[in-house]
């Protein structure tokens, strides 16, 4: 498993760094004294379309490395807790 997540964050390093530059550019516009509501839209569907990119990836893997998913199921769990510490 600890391969499964090594991979997963090597392979999803840019994203996750866009991720944070963008979670971070929201909070700055919701701070804004007049937030512009146009601004915070596009910036969360920029937020949502990296989202289900990493969610995508680690479906990927999941699906790479069936034969040990049925044999530990433990690791749907995991590759979930992946995806969610990547996200936030």
């Amino acid at each position: 498993m600890e391969d499964l997540q090594e991979g997963f964050f090597k392979g999803t390093n840019q994203q996750r760094k866009e991720l944070k530059v963008k979670q971070n550019e929201l909070r700055t516009l919701l701070d804004e004294r007049n937030p512009d509501q146009d601004k915070i839209r596009a910036t969360q569907k920029e937020i949502n379309a990296l989202e289900a990119q990493l969610k995508e990836k680690a479906a990927g893997i999941a699906w790479k490395h069936k034969s040990f998913l049925h044999f530990n199921k433990g690791l749907n769990w995991g590759l979930s807790h992946v995806v969610m510490r990547a996200m936030s």
